[in-house]
């Protein structure tokens, strides 16, 4: 916010741009009279704070609905998913802004393949136009085939795609010889998982457009928090189990590893910019192939307060063989080929994640009532209230021994428990009464149909 001028302006139609808001709120920000916009924002959704619920909104719909910023790009329709686009000129040059904002992949990939999404292209004087289109998927293929969004599935017309959801930042603009367009991968700005592209310079970027051309201009982000990824062998490094050593290995090798850390947390301290956080996340990738793995938060208690993740610094990995020619029988016909693969994964997913995670790759999740998130959600809260209730209750009426106590605590968890099935029932029955509003509101029951049927 502030009293500049802004100096660019929106000629497309704010009521086609922002359909998916109220009708009160179908403009963008610097028109509203009762706010002072310097420096516009616009935004599309990413897959963290992506629609939901039965009105189907997201947070940036709030954010959007108090002026704060414009959000674009949201289709209210996935089967059918048309793209208009922000139209912006300033003096000569006119800029066609296209956003999409996350959608499960697949979804997408499949609507992609049927020719359901369109981008719509400005009535007039088409070629005079700067095409940037904005959005955020997977871009390389991940595990299932149609777990992605192939470059080949865009327009051909479109002159920069900036790609987010990925997080190794690719700075440079990338060209895309069969579609004619180029691609730019900012990444994440700052280190959001412990893994190898973290390690790599964050950055920000200025997209300058005059005309038909643009200059990419990446400003490198001199406040994040460092990050240092390393990998080791033990074998390698020289540490093998043997009947003489069995005693000692365990204690050579966490003070190798320990070395390993204060020369990382050195180099650090020596490299850092100013502004820099003085903690930097550490993470050791450690295959300890036949010695017995050290306990991770008892290593990290040296380096409390030195590092920002000391509970999580070592993470084992073991080698998997995997054979890689089979014969006929089942034999081993070539050499073995060998994968690293995590023994332990410290940033352990919940049974929420695994939930969502099962549906969201399935091309078929055979749901059609429920979605996965309500069904997660009902579960947290069910879980949460019963984990609460596992504290031990003092003992009743004063008795000390250990039956009255346990008595008191199964009597005290039985209500507990109750009260979650309660609490998930009540969620359901919930769910059931806005699935019973939400036909009202679009005119879907029946006439003379009950609609407290089997409540």
């Amino acid at each position: 916010m502030g009293d500049g001028q802004v100096k660019f302006q929106l000629v497309s139609e704010p009521e086609v741009n922002f359909a998916h808001v109220e009708p009160q709120f179908r403009r963008i920000n610097t028109e509203d009279p009762d706010l002072n916009i310097n420096l516009p924002v616009y935004s599309i959704h990413s897959n963290h704070d992506d629609p939901s619920g039965l009105k189907y909104l997201s947070e940036l719909d709030l954010l959007h609905t108090y002026g704060l910023i414009n959000y674009f790009g949201k289709a209210n329709d996935i089967e059918n998913i048309d793209i208009y686009p922000l139209l912006f000129t300033k003096g000569t040059t006119k800029l066609a802004l296209y956003g999409l904002g996350s959608i499960r992949d697949e979804r997408l990939h499949r609507a992609y393949l049927n020719n359901r999404v369109q981008m719509k292209r400005p009535s007039e004087a088409t070629d005079e136009w700067f095409n940037l289109f904005v959005l955020h998927q997977n871009r390389p293929a991940h595990r299932g085939s149609h777990n992605y969004i192939p470059e080949s599935f865009l327009d051909s017309f479109l002159d920069l795609v900036v790609w987010g959801h990925e997080h190794d930042p690719i700075p440079e603009p990338e060209h895309n010889k069969e579609r004619g367009f180029e691609v730019l991968q900012p990444g994440s700005s700052v280190a959001t998982s412990m893994s190898d592209g973290e390690g790599k310079q964050k950055f920000c970027y200025v997209v300058k457009v005059c005309g038909r051309r643009y200059l990419v201009e990446p400003i490198a982000l001199r406040t994040v928090r460092p990050f240092v990824i390393e990998e080791i062998d033990l074998k390698q490094a020289g540490f093998t189990k043997t009947e003489a050593n069995t005693d000692t290995i365990r204690l050579e090798v966490e003070t190798f590893l320990a070395g390993r850390m204060e020369r990382i947390i050195r180099r650090v301290e020596e490299t850092k910019g100013p502004n820099q956080p003085k903690q930097p996340l550490v993470r050791l990738r450690v295959d300890f192939g036949d010695i017995e793995p050290l306990n991770p938060i008892l290593f990290g208690q040296k380096f409390f307060g030195r590092v920002a993740n000391p509970k999580d610094i070592i993470l084992p990995l073991k080698r998997k063989a995997e054979k890689a020619q089979m014969n006929g029988h089942g034999g081993v016909s070539n050499g073995v080929s060998k994968e690293i693969k995590p023994l332990i994964e410290l940033d352990t997913a919940t049974i929420e994640d695994v939930l969502v995670k099962y549906f969201d790759d399935k091309s078929d999740s055979g749901l059609m009532v429920f979605n996965s998130k309500f069904l997660t959600e009902a579960l947290r809260k069910f879980v949460n209230n019963v984990d609460e209730s596992d504290e031990e209750m003092p003992p009743a009426n004063g008795t000390a021994n250990g039956r009255g106590r346990g008595a008191a605590t199964t009597r005290a968890r039985g209500g507990r428990a109750r009260g979650a099935r309660s609490l998930l029932t009540d969620s359901l029955l919930e769910f059931r009464l806005g699935m019973i509003e939400r036909y009202f509101d679009h005119n879907l029951l029946p006439v003379g149909r009950s609609v407290l049927h089997n409540l």
